[in-house]
């Protein structure tokens, strides 16, 4: 179907529910008074943080030295261990209570604490200092898989928290509501952040499409409104605050311990594409269009390696089920349809076919009763879907054969979902960027909700992903469709 002439007024007509509802969400998580503030949380977090280093770095190498050298020695050497091990990670970020519980940096800060000291060893042979080398490689690895998942379980004890509506850090929003809207649905998307809206302060004399906004005051009150509010984290519309309103903030929030971020007009940006440097005196964003050669060509190379080693083992899945399709109905177990690939080309995808072999004939008597976004025609009781098919698509077995599609490059293991020409025909501009890479067995719409989605969320998280994808970002949304396709969610 072709996408509809009316669709933007109707996102503009939502807009403000949206922003309610999102508000509204993030603002029933605030933290009662009586419970102690993220600062001291932290604080906590931190200590456990490092003493859980230090007694896994001294617990590791004590014993592994004790074997080679006598007990005194290695008794020194294991809080030799411990102190180096934490003051690698310190020197690395890994403490630093802004990244607590939150963001890769904590995890990959004890990554490089381990490959720092490592290096360090390597200098010390260099420089023919005699240092165990295969005891301190084996005992440094050791130390830092157990440190990571130690550290691991403590995010997860933190975000299991947050999901339940503790150990939350009160936040106050500056800006417009519909210019801070990107950042609202992130907050109330992934409560693992740990942000719990206390209210907002528009600029003076704005207007917002939003009717039900907790709106505190103006932006000169945010000084008075974090110290009454206990507030911890103020994030700012970058067009909303004056450079001077900035630094008065910066001034009097030095006692506070308050956190302020300021959210740029980059939203469908991702952060690995924005980086800040300086021109001359003034801080600039630089923004990359391109993730790089290496992980273009670490896709490619990923895509048919991971599809041919799928593929081998799907094997045991795809055989029987094509044998259970013939037996069930009748109709060729393999379904084949034209669908448009990598810049516009034409290509046959395959499934495992789900439905009776007469379903396009009685597509056109079940249109009106679609549970579909809009343009996709999806309902949750098809009848044209047979009972086997109906267990195929709730685990995505009927898409393994799109492996295939993979090993010969017509898709990617993530991308863009794969749409029909009728579909195509209808894209404006915008959205005709889907194009630019290949389509993809699984993708952001995929692990977002898939059929549960609007055709305007789904086209918003496509094109999120083709103007911010990296190789962490595939390896990401891979984890999650696992996740997604076993608990069945939005699959019919």
């Amino acid at each position: 179907m072709a996408l509809t002439t009316d669709r933007p007024s109707r996102i503009r007509s939502s807009r403000g529910e949206l922003l309610t509802n999102l508000i509204a969400r993030l603002a029933s998580t605030v933290p009662a008074e009586e419970e102690p503030t993220w600062a001291v949380i932290s604080r906590r977090y931190r200590t456990i943080a490092i003493a859980s280093d230090a007694t896994i770095a001294a617990a590791v190498t004590w014993p592994a030295t004790a074997f080679v050298y006598p007990a005194g020695i290695a008794f020194i050497a294991g809080l030799g261990a411990a102190v180096l091990f934490v003051a690698a990670v310190a020197l690395c970020g890994g403490y630093d209570r802004r990244r607590a519980a939150a963001g890769r940096e904590e995890l990959t800060s004890l990554l490089r604490g381990g490959l720092f000291l490592a290096v360090g060893c390597m200098l010390l042979v260099f420089v023919n200092v005699p240092v165990p080398r295969t005891l301190v490689i084996v005992s440094l690895a050791l130390t830092t898989v157990a440190a990571l998942a130690l550290r691991a379980g403590q995010r997860y004890v933190v975000r299991r928290a947050r999901s339940r509506g503790r150990m939350l850090r009160r936040t106050l929003l500056v800006g417009q509501p519909a210019r801070l809207a990107p950042v609202l649905a992130e907050l109330a998307r992934e409560p693992g952040h740990g942000f719990a809206l206390t209210g907002i302060c528009p600029p003076e004399g704005t207007s917002d499409e939003a009717t039900d906004v907790p709106v505190l005051g103006a932006v000169a009150d945010v000084p008075d409104l974090v110290r009454s509010l206990r507030v911890e984290t103020v994030v700012i519309a970058g067009d909303s605050v004056a450079v001077a309103d900035l630094s008065r903030f910066g001034r009097q929030f030095e006692a506070l311990d308050v956190e302020v971020l300021l959210a740029p007009d980059v939203a469908q940006v991702g952060a690995s594409r924005v980086t800040l440097r300086g021109l001359m005196d003034t801080p600039v964003l630089t923004l990359s269009a391109d993730p790089g050669p290496l992980h273009r060509w670490g896709k490619v190379i990923g895509d048919r390696v991971l599809a041919a080693v799928l593929l081998l083992v799907a094997m045991l899945v795809l055989v029987p089920a094509a044998l259970v399709i013939r037996l069930s109905s009748p109709g060729a177990a393999l379904f084949r349809q034209t669908r448009i690939g990598l810049d516009g080309a034409p290509f046959t995808m395959y499934k495992l076919r789900s439905m009776y072999s007469d379903a396009e004939a009685r597509l056109a008597a079940l249109e009106d009763r679609s549970d579909g976004n809009g343009t996709l025609f999806k309902m949750r009781r098809d009848p044209r879907t047979t009972p086997v098919g109906r267990f195929l698509r709730r685990f995505s077995i009927d898409e393994l054969p799109q492996l295939w599609n993979v090993l010969r490059g017509d898709m990617s293991l993530v991308g863009p979902r794969p749409p029909l020409a009728s579909e195509v025909s209808g894209y404006d501009e915008a959205s005709r960027r889907r194009l630019q890479v290949r389509p993809g067995l699984t993708g952001l719409w995929q692990v977002s909700g898939r059929s549960d989605l609007s055709w305007e969320e789904s086209i918003r998280l496509d094109l999120r992903y083709v103007d911010n994808w990296t190789l962490s970002m595939d390896l990401m949304i891979l984890w999650r469709t696992a996740r997604a396709v076993l608990g069945g969610r939005g699959a019919y």
